[in-house]
């Protein structure tokens, strides 16, 4: 297998002997690849139910992106797609999920 193919298999060489590839790159690949879904949550450093939406979605090893809405673009765009001003709000794909509701992210997120 020449140095080419080795690379577009993930690998690296290190010295005379090849090495496998890095385990979290897997993951995160399998995570993209299985789990194309979009998140956004919007949140605030002073709101504590957006941390604990925030950990839950790390745990379960979740891509998301985080909007601070004490920038008002953000929380122009929060209010817009829950039609209310309160936070934590986590768009899943177009759906909105408002506060600290687990049940309704696993089930969109397809989590057990």
């Amino acid at each position: 297998m020449d140095s080419r193919a080795l690379k577009r298999a993930g690998t690296a060489k290190c010295g005379s002997r090849y090495k496998a590839p890095d385990p979290s790159y897997l993951i995160f690949s399998s995570v993209s690849n299985f789990m194309a879904k979009k998140v956004i949550v919007y949140t605030a450093e002073w709101c504590p139910w957006c941390h604990r939406i925030m950990d839950f979605l790390k745990e379960n090893k979740i891509p998301f992106e985080a909007r601070n809405v004490d920038e008002p673009k953000n929380a122009e765009e929060a209010m817009k797609k829950s039609g209310q001003a309160g936070i934590p709000v986590t768009d899943v794909d177009g759906q909105t999920v408002v506060g600290f509701d687990t049940t309704k992210l696993k089930e969109l997120l397809k989590i057990k």
